[in-house]
């Protein structure tokens, strides 16, 4: 899908994960960058809504000066939920693809 190109998306098992706003507040969740060099991380989270897996990967956020260069933040872990489980802490941003870093 041409959409998806420079994009990951993270799966375990038989579940898709998704980037969503409240395990990211620092960051705005559409302005999120994998860094595909680094390690994902897995960890059951009791807390996170009755129990599931999370994923921890390392990225950026990406945000534009007036002339529309990127300018990248520091960078920061990426907290993913299971995709079936979004939308169940307020309304808010979630990403399955998200974009990858360019080289």
């Amino acid at each position: 899908v041409e959409a998806d190109r420079g994009r990951v998306a993270f799966q375990r098992g038989p579940l898709v994960f998704c980037a969503e706003w409240p395990d990211n507040e620092d960051a705005q969740v559409l302005s999120l960058m994998i860094d595909e060099t680094s390690v994902s991380e897995t960890r059951y989270e009791p807390e996170l809504l009755n129990g599931a897996q999370s994923i921890t990967v390392r990225g950026v956020t990406v945000s534009q000066n007036q002339a529309g260069k990127q300018l990248f933040s520091d960078p920061h872990d990426i907290i993913l939920i299971p995709y079936h489980l979004w939308n169940n802490r307020g309304p808010g941003e979630m990403m399955v693809w998200l974009p990858l870093l360019p080289e």
